[in-house]
């Protein structure tokens, strides 16, 4: 009997790779790698997500067709977000400086409005018989801040420290804070706005001035400076001398200027401090102001700064510097996230598996 030759069953090779490509790979790390060095949780959310709208364009039949689906989901996403998430619709927190600003202003008017009743500005102090400090002018110009009810509550015929009128230092009306003051224990109840008081300044004595006596200009006089390095109650008959305005408006120290040092991610902005003229504007002082300039605007009779409101110092937008560690972390992560674009056009389609071939 002759033995009928046997054949080997040889399985099918298999022709289908699984393996992820290299440079797939380094891309897929690189991405992830460049939003943790931007510190940003949004682009370390945006990052996976990224990473599969390029798999699911990379790995169609057809990448520019699922490029257009991917973008056509975002944006249907986007619009969604838009329409139904209540954080869509909120407010962009302010950096707190035209509310600072805002509240000077209502000051100013106040003052403006106690003028225009007594015909002369409030004087820096009240005192007693005997010339001790009693009250403040923040308290006289109260009724101005819609705040009569607690001026009728307030003691005129005792100290401004006795136990009736301490017990009101609670109710500071939120006129007298700038909301970007840290808050202690020191500091609580404490004014960021004060006087520069002193002989020939605004607030010369025991009388307040009129707008005539102001000899420079009421556009070129600072009454009121902004501060949250004093810790002054608000109703305490206490303010700051010339010396120390100077010195306050001089300083370029960030710890001694304390307030509006904003900083966004691709800009730093120049710290600034408010101040208040005698005709009601109020202007933004950078930190470091010259000297002799500042005197200038706190004294009123030395023919104040030269110039108008216009080339003022006080009235320009802060300086700003870029950021540029942080701009260049932004743009690594932005190159890095569209990288792969040109590469559909480039390869419309993914490679093709290839069959055997026929023998």
């Amino acid at each position: 009997m002759s033995e009928v030759p046997t054949t080997e069953t040889v399985p099918p090779e298999c022709h289908c790779s699984l393996s992820v490509p290299c440079v797939h790979i380094l891309y897929a790390v690189a991405l992830p790698s460049s939003a943790i060095l931007l510190f940003n949780p949004i682009a370390i959310i945006i990052s996976p997500i990224l990473l599969t709208a390029w798999a699911v364009v990379f790995y169609s039949r057809s990448r520019p067709l699922g490029l257009c689906i991917v973008c056509v989901l975002a944006f249907l996403h986007f619009c969604l977000y838009s329409v139904f998430s209540p954080s869509a619709h909120q407010t962009r927190v302010s950096d707190g400086r035209p509310r600072c600003k805002n509240n000077l202003k209502q000051i100013m008017l106040a003052m403006h409005n106690y003028h225009e009743d007594f015909g002369s500005f409030p004087p820096a102090v009240v005192t007693d018989d005997n010339g001790h400090p009693m009250h403040s002018w923040r308290v006289l110009i109260l009724p101005y801040l819609d705040e009569a009810k607690l001026h009728n509550a307030y003691r005129f015929d005792e100290p401004w420290d006795s136990e009736v009128n301490r017990k009101l230092l609670v109710k500071m009306p939120h006129t007298y804070v700038c909301s970007t003051h840290n808050s202690t224990q020191n500091t609580e109840h404490a004014t960021s706005f004060v006087a520069v008081v002193g002989p020939r300044t605004c607030w010369a004595g025991l009388r307040g001035r009129t707008l005539n006596e102001i000899i420079d200009g009421t556009n070129k006089s600072v009454m009121i400076v902004e501060t949250d390095s004093h810790s002054i109650p608000w109703t305490e008959p206490r303010d700051i001398d010339l010396s120390t305005a100077v010195r306050l408006l001089g300083s370029a120290d960030p710890g001694a200027i304390g307030s509006h040092q904003r900083k966004e991610f691709f800009f730093e902005y120049q710290p600034v401090r408010h101040v208040a003229l005698a005709d009601g504007r109020v202007g933004s002082a950078p930190a470091g102001l010259n000297a002799e300039f500042a005197e200038q605007l706190l004294i009123v009779d030395d023919g104040g700064p030269p110039g108008d409101w216009d080339t003022s110092p006080l009235a320009s937008q802060p300086h700003r510097k870029l950021r540029m560690f942080n701009t260049f972390r932004f743009a690594l992560f932005a190159v890095l996230a569209v990288l792969p674009l040109p590469w559909v056009w480039l390869n419309p389609r993914p490679r093709e598996t290839r069959q055997p071939a026929a023998t």
